[in-house]
């Protein structure tokens, strides 16, 4: 069986930028542009950036839920890209989603037996009996009492509504989850219980995740391997210990000087990066780091670095490093 679940090549998701009273279209916001990563069954991918890099965006797009300028999308082989409505309608079970906010993301109309089933009745013909057995089978491996069946979103702790997100995402057993910050609206007394929901769950079914989040503590404890994106690009991929040691890229060396130092490691060296992110509907030719990197030299503002391999299984896009000056497939 190849281990590898989903490959995402050269996806660029670009949203048009209209003005005038004829709304002509004037400009484009590149939220992605031209990202390339892939995720084995049973791994975890970490993606990392700033707010407004493009890591929802990504996300969405493996679900098809904004629409991809170009770029290829392949889930077990088949890419989804290409697909049409009702071989997208036989896809979707296979990829699912669970949101940053879990209330807003729940119907406040329905109970939570009518959540959680929701995905059962659109995909399977289930008698009423079968039905309620798989809601409450899904209720106890996200530790949701049976007996809670009935009530409605609005009685339940944000980590209770998460729950129920996650046992909606895993009522038609997925085999990729997206988790958009998936713990970033909970207490942090509740955010570890979730994360060790989502890793157990993940060892239980062999899920494959990428796991969105501005948590690098998270990211280290959950992911397997982790991508830096900013301004719509990876800028740095590694397996999540060598990234954590040894980071390559000035902005990732930027970001984890920023987060408090993890027990029994060392303090890093402060990197203040000065000036705001350019817009992503600005073109620009270069590095797109470029304006805030400290270390940027002349060739930075001309040419684009690519993500090339600098160690095993470690890839940066800078023109630090010599083999990223040079054009590398993905």
């Amino acid at each position: 069986m190849n281990p590898e679940l989903l490959r995402v090549k050269d996806l660029k998701i670009h949203f048009p930028v209209t003005s005038g009273i004829l709304r002509r279209t004037t400009g484009h916001v590149r939220a992605v542009d031209g990202v390339s990563f892939s995720i084995e069954r049973g791994r975890t991918l970490g993606l990392v950036g700033e707010s407004g890099s493009g890591k929802t965006t990504t996300g969405r797009a493996l679900l098809r839920l904004v629409d991809i300028t170009s770029g290829t999308v392949t889930v077990e082989g088949i890419d989804v890209t290409a697909a049409r409505s009702r071989e997208l309608r036989r896809l979707r079970p296979r990829m699912q989603m669970i949101f940053q906010d879990p209330l807003s993301c729940l119907n406040p109309r329905l109970s939570v037996a009518d959540i959680i089933a929701e995905p059962l009745d659109e995909n399977e013909q289930l008698t009423r009996r079968d039905r309620d057995r798989a809601v409450g089978q899904l209720m106890d491996a996200v530790g949701l009492l049976r007996a809670w069946a009935m009530r409605f979103p609005h009685e339940f702790s944000g980590g209770q509504c998460q729950r129920i997100g996650i046992a909606r995402a895993l009522a038609l057993k997925p085999r990729l989850i997206v988790c958009d910050e998936p713990i970033a609206s909970l207490d942090f007394s509740v955010q570890a219980q979730i994360v060790n929901l989502l890793k157990d769950l993940q060892e239980e079914h062999a899920l494959a995740y990428l796991f969105i989040s501005h948590d690098l503590g998270m990211i280290r404890h959950m992911a397997d391997d982790v991508a830096v994106m900013y301004l719509g690009k990876i800028v740095e991929r590694a397996p999540v210990d060598m990234l954590f040691d040894n980071p390559m890229h000035p902005y990732t060396q930027a970001l984890m000087s920023a987060a408090p130092s993890m027990p029994g490691t060392a303090r890093r060296r402060r990197v203040v990066l000065k000036g705001e992110s350019p817009s992503a509907s600005e073109p620009l030719a270069g590095c797109v780091f470029r304006s805030r990197c400290p270390l940027a030299t002349a060739v930075c503002s001309h040419k684009t670095p690519s993500l090339a391999t600098v160690a095993t299984d470690h890839r940066v896009a800078c023109h630090l490093h010599p083999s990223a000056r040079e054009p590398q497939t993905s």
